[in-house]
């Protein structure tokens, strides 16, 4: 008895291992589970066609992110580079000491504005309660 109880145990949780694994891939290559359509049109177009070395040697992203580098530079303490910040325009300021800014950042505005409703929802709803 114990040997088929535990042949039933094994075979069970090989095949909820099997399902479980077969299910994932059927979402992946089914194209159900494409986290790559909720990206924004210009950001797929510029995944999809344009090259490592058109993207490292276009000057709008770079002189938009500039700023980021002051973090790089070896030898600075936290309080010389906290000086460099703010001497940066309000809108840097805002995304590197705001809170949330890595998400300002890499999040489409409509995606962000979303996450900061649910956030706020919550943060009400918690200190309410």
């Amino acid at each position: 008895f114990a040997f088929t109880a535990l042949m039933s145990f094994a075979f069970s949780t090989f095949m909820l291992i099997y399902t479980s694994y077969a299910y994932i891939t059927y979402l992946i290559t089914s194209g159900e589970l494409n986290v790559f359509s909720l990206l924004p049109e210009s950001m797929r177009h510029r995944f999809l066609n344009t090259s490592i070395h058109d993207m490292l040697t276009d000057n709008s992203g770079y002189m938009e992110n500039r700023f980021l580098l002051l973090y790089f530079i070896p030898g600075l303490t936290p309080e010389q580079i906290l000086g460099m910040v703010n001497r940066l325009p309000q809108r840097h300021r805002d995304l590197v000491l705001g809170p949330g800014g890595v998400a300002r950042m890499l999040l489409p505005p409509s995606i962000n504005n979303r996450i900061n409703r649910i956030n706020n929802a919550y943060a009400s709803a918690s200190t309410s309660a």
